[in-house]
């Protein structure tokens, strides 16, 4: 896994975390970002993850 495969990821994490009143669902979703993260800097995050996880902040953030 490049790491340049989650930089969609990390800029919509980034817009989440700036939310200032989040919902608890946006909070979920940020946190389950945030492992996706941390397992394709582990070495064990795969694009399904990344796409998972960018799907779920960007619906949460509609």
């Amino acid at each position: 896994m490049r790491r340049d495969d989650e930089t969609g990821l990390l800029v919509l994490l980034t817009e989440a975390k700036s939310v200032r009143d989040q919902s608890t669902e946006l909070r979920e979703a940020i946190q389950y970002a945030d492992m996706v993260v941390q397992y394709v800097n582990d070495g064990s995050g795969t694009r399904d993850l990344i796409a998972k996880a960018t799907q779920r902040l960007k619906m949460v953030m509609k």
